[in-house]
């Protein structure tokens, strides 16, 4: 007999995968602390590490970059 797999739909991802900080449906400033996580914070951080030996740019121009983009992405996602 073969293993099912239930559909799941949009509305079921918030309960599967809960963010580690904050809440998807609360205030606004817990919906932003909801996009961020380990995962998007090491994200930004490996962006920082790379851009400038990737753009040849200088590390504060690049540290400055990832940074105003990342709240931008946030806000944007909020």
């Amino acid at each position: 007999m073969a293993l099912r797999q239930a559909r799941v739909t949009p509305e079921l991802i918030p309960a599967l995968v809960p963010p580690p900080w904050g809440a998807l449906d609360g205030p606004p400033l817990q919906r932003l602390l909801a996009g961020t996580g380990p995962f998007a914070l090491w994200m930004v951080l490996l962006l920082a590490i790379g851009m400038p030996h990737a753009a040849g740019i200088g590390r504060g121009k690049a540290y400055v970059t990832i940074g105003v983009c990342s709240v931008l992405f946030l806000l944007v996602t909020l």
